[in-house]
C-alpha cells in the first residue's frame, strides 16, 4: 500500500542543509539523489578538498550566492579558528549524510587536514591579495555524454 507521507515513501529519514540546498538551487539533482538514491562516488579525501576551498573562499570574502548561483564578495572576516570550526560542522553533517567505504581513521584524518590546509592556507592566500576571481562552475558536454 502507498503512503501519502513522502519521506517515508522515499525513504528519506532527514534532511540536511546541503540537501535543502540542493532543493532549492537543482530540483532535478535533488530528485536524482534522494528520491532515485543515486549518489556520485564520493569520499572523505573529496570532501576535506571541496570544504578546504569554500572555507579558503570564505576567507578570501567570497560566498556562495543560492540566488545567482555563483560566487560573490562579502563582508565578513573569518577568524582563522572560525573558519575551521564552521568547516568541521559542514564536514561533520556531509559524513553523516554520505556512505562512505572510508574507515573512521580515514575520516579522521581528512577532517585534521582540513583544519591543517586551512590554518596554512588561509594566511597564504589572503598574503597574495584581492583575488581576481573564484572558482566558477566548468561543464563540458560531449554529444550525449555530459561531464
Amino acid at each position: 500500500m502507498m503512503t501519502n507521507d513522502p519521506f517515508a515513501r522515499f525513504e528519506i529519514e532527514h534532511l540536511s542543509s546541503q540537501s535543502i540546498n540542493l532543493f532549492l538551487t537543482n530540483l532535478p539533482l535533488f530528485i536524482i539523489r534522494y528520491l532515485y538514491k543515486y549518489k556520485n562516488p564520493t569520499n572523505a579525501a573529496m570532501i576535506r578538498g571541496s570544504l578546504t576551498d569554500k572555507f579558503i573562499g570564505s576567507a578570501l570574502r567570497y560566498q556562495w550566492d543560492v540566488d545567482l548561483k555563483s560566487w560573490e564578495r562579502t563582508a565578513p572576516n573569518y577568524s582563522v579558528k572560525d573558519l575551521q570550526e564552521r568547516a568541521n560542522k559542514y564536514f561533520d553533517a556531509e559524513i553523516d549524510d554520505e556512505n562512505f567505504e572510508d574507515t573512521p581513521e580515514k575520516i579522521q584524518t581528512e577532517k585534521d587536514n582540513l583544519n591543517k590546509y586551512i590554518e596554512l592556507g588561509v594566511p597564504f592566500y589572503r598574503s597574495l591579495g584581492d583575488p581576481v576571481s573564484y572558482q566558477k562552475k566548468v561543464s563540458l558536454d560531449f554529444d550525449e555524454l555530459s561531464i
